[in-house]
């Protein structure tokens, strides 16, 4: 009889230290709640260890905390150095909403922009250069080493100067096959899309 009395308070005091652990650990997440670098860093952790497969970066753009919830903006790109970068404003509520997105603004998708044609952000003008530059060089490098084995890469240049003229806020897009990244065609693209260059 004596080990059942042990053995019940045992398990009763195991029960209130699993209670008061469990109790704190809440209490400690709650209080960082309102602290902005902990959900940011929750943010990234989240979506670096959800990718599914998916090569996915995100740029959080606001973060406003109300009534203990954080209303977040954040800049979402799937696969950023694909020939067609999927790109677009979203929108969570955390925690109220956990870590699910509401679409704001899709700039990208499936190789197509949407809205304006300004070369604002890197996902837009690799797609404008893939996609709506009707460039027969970048669509044969394409071609000839197939869509998923080109990696590429945009870089905003605020001043470039070529052939004794100046440009100002100029687009370097570069198509490399990852296998060989020797191989590769870069063009530089106008703000508003014309063709400078084209390197092969």
């Amino acid at each position: 009889m004596d080990l059942v009395i042990w053995l019940v308070v045992f398990a009763v005091i195991i029960a209130i230290i699993i209670s008061l652990v469990y109790i704190m650990s809440f209490k400690n997440t709650q209080n960082n709640i309102s602290n902005e670098t902990y959900v940011k860093n929750l943010i990234y952790t989240y979506f670096n260890n959800s990718k599914n497969g998916n090569n996915i970066s995100i740029d959080i753009i606001s973060m406003n905390f109300s009534n203990g919830n954080w209303f977040i903006q954040l800049d979402y790109i799937t696969n950023p150095h694909s020939i067609c970068p999927n790109f677009g404003l979203y929108s969570m509520e955390y925690p109220k909403y956990n870590f699910v997105l509401t679409p704001e603004i899709i700039y990208t998708r499936n190789c197509s922009i949407y809205g304006s044609k300004l070369l604002s952000a890197a996902p837009i003008a690799i797609t404008y250069a893939t996609n709506y530059l009707n460039n027969i060089d970048i669509s044969s490098f394409i071609n000839s080493f197939g869509k998923n084995n080109i990696t590429t890469n945009a870089t905003f240049i605020s001043s470039y100067a070529y052939e004794n003229k100046s440009y100002e806020n100029v687009w370097n897009v570069t198509y490399s096959y990852k296998f060989n990244y020797s191989k590769r065609i870069t063009v530089y693209l106008s703000y508003n899309g014309s063709l400078i260059r084209l390197i092969k």
